[in-house]
């Protein structure tokens, strides 16, 4: 008889057993559902489906696991937790022939509600569930030798950072999501891009029929795979009787990619403390959109590491002698004992990318602070004679010391000495972060704000003026 696991994220349901993925596809399908009528689809057959049935698709079930009715109509499902169980059911066919025992890799976005609904859909259709794992756990199967490590994973609908806690094994600590990202919203932005290039070189708008638009969504899971080992690839669409095809290069669909991913980069940019290595576990499901990778490795002091598919479900059952059923149900673990040999990374130095300008000044109420090695200190009671930026007292919000900054030997470095916390283009930083040109601090509510700039000479004006 035989254990698997199973991964629970709408961006790709999968069950790796002894001999990997198991399925027709060995591939992880999508949460996605097609119902018209009678009739229902699921995952990758309804995924071929939904830009030709818009107003039949759901792909929020699994997020919304409920059994409160539905706001849409979905045939015969009354609630979310109706197409999940019919989901699910639909996948366990497939998967089930001699298993003895299952784990469920759960993703981050479920209350324990939902988990209670989950097990109680599980024990309807006879799926002999032995463990539950977080899914941020379950991913991580060494210990980095690392002062930080992230972990950064994604649903159809949002982006979630995890900072791990490896004291003698893996467990989290905190865990932040970015809600206006996910795989859905940069499928969507590859799409569009792919369609521009289209219109531009052959007058061919793919967007405008229903039929069109699902072949460029059905021609991403060729797409950027091929990308990520070429700097460009051919895209090909049939219609009507012709062959249209363009290239599609790596960098300009990066760069259409970065607007959208730039909340992600700024919410890792705050959880990077100033001096400290850290490694970045990211899911396969984020790394395929170009750019990503590479940006994230411009960040100072980082190194990634980019999973395999499947990489929870594939690490939870490395380990599923760590689960014990208890008698009282089965408990959602959130640490794991590692299984692999640790990971030794060396320091990493990344130099300035050429024309980058370095900060000089931080900029409040019309006065530029110049950055020097000494602290330029920000707060409501600065000692006298302390170089700094004075702020009213009584602001809510604001220490008496409540921040510093100053050139240190990672660049120049921001420092929270308050209780509020400082926050470092809307998201609050760790401790300590490094600063680029335009930044922008924030501290008190309501926000007192301040602007990092470079001071511009004559020798580094483009013009000469």
């Amino acid at each position: 008889m035989t254990t698997i696991a199973i991964e629970f994220n709408d961006a790709g349901l999968g069950a790796v057993g002894p001999d990997g993925l198991l399925g027709s596809g060995a591939r992880p399908e999508p949460g996605y559902a097609v119902i018209t009528g009678s009739s229902s689809a699921f995952g990758t057959e309804a995924w071929h489906q939904a830009r030709l049935r818009p107003r039949h698709i759901h792909n929020r079930y699994w997020r919304e696991l409920s059994d409160e009715p539905l706001r849409m109509t979905a045939g015969p499902y009354a609630a979310s937790a109706d197409l999940v169980s019919a989901h699910l059911r639909s996948l366990w066919r497939g998967w089930s022939t001699g298993v003895s025992g299952t784990l469920f890799v759960i993703p981050a976005y479920w209350s324990q509600e939902q988990l209670g609904l989950l097990l109680g859909i599980a024990e309807e259709l006879a799926i002999p569930v032995i463990g539950l794992v977080d899914s941020a756990v379950a991913s991580i199967r060494c210990r980095y030798e690392v002062d930080d490590l992230l972990v950064i994973d994604a649903s159809l609908h949002d982006i979630t950072v995890t900072r791990m806690k490896q004291d003698g094994e893996t467990a989290i600590d905190t865990r932040q999501s970015i809600d206006s990202l996910g795989v859905e919203r940069l499928q969507r932005a590859c799409v569009e891009h792919i369609a521009a290039c289209f219109l531009e070189r052959t007058r061919f708008d793919p967007l405008h029929d229903a039929t069109s638009e699902q072949a460029l969504y059905d021609g991403l899971g060729e797409w950027l795979p091929a990308l990520q080992r070429s700097t460009v690839v051919t895209a090909t669409l049939d219609w009507g009787g012709e062959e249209y095809s363009v290239p599609v290069e790596r960098d300009h669909l990066a760069a259409a990619l970065a607007i959208y991913c730039e909340p992600l980069m700024q919410h890792i940019r705050s959880r990077l403390v100033a001096g400290h290595r850290v490694a970045i576990q990211l899911a396969d499901r984020v790394a395929v959109f170009p750019g990503i990778v590479a940006a994230i490795e411009r960040l100072p002091q980082v190194v990634t590491f980019v999973l395999e598919p499947a990489a929870a479900a594939r690490g939870a059952l490395g380990r599923a002698d760590q689960f014990v059923k208890a008698n009282g149900g089965i408990p959602l673990k959130i640490s794991l004992r590692w299984d692999r040999a640790a990971v030794s990374v060396a320091t990493v130095h990344h130099a300035s990318l050429p024309g980058t300008a370095v900060p000089t000044h931080v900029l409040h109420a019309a006065r530029a602070y110049r950055i020097g090695s000494e602290p330029l200190s920000i707060g409501s009671e600065l000692a006298p004679g302390e170089y700094g930026i004075g702020l009213p007292a009584g602001n809510p919000g604001v220490s008496r010391r409540h921040c510093s900054i100053q050139k240190g030997p990672n660049g120049v470095e921001l420092t929270d000495h308050s209780r509020f916390g400082t926050r470092l283009n809307g998201h609050e930083i760790d401790k300590a972060a490094v600063l680029q040109v335009g930044d922008v601090i924030s501290i008190g509510e309501p926000p007192v704000e301040m602007s990092v700039l470079a001071e511009v000479t004559v020798q580094d004006s483009n013009d000469g003026t």
